[in-house]
């Protein structure tokens, strides 16, 4: 896969958010600092929880900090 297009976004917005589908943030992992989770279990009220991407990782592969 070609990253050039998101090095380029990087370069030039390096505040530019990046929304994907969690099943894909594997694509933008080596491009962000921080994400944000949002969920919505009830289908009342949705929930975002924000992390960095070394806190996501560590609760992704199941290791404590």
């Amino acid at each position: 896969m070609d990253y050039a297009a998101v090095d380029t976004l990087r370069e030039r917005h390096p505040g530019l958010l990046v929304v994907t589908p969690l099943q894909k943030v594997h694509v933008i992992e080596p491009y962000v600092k921080a994400i944000g989770i949002v969920d919505n279990p009830t289908g009342q009220f949705s929930r975002l929880q924000t992390m960095t991407i070394e806190e996501y990782r560590r609760q992704r592969d199941g290791r404590r900090p």
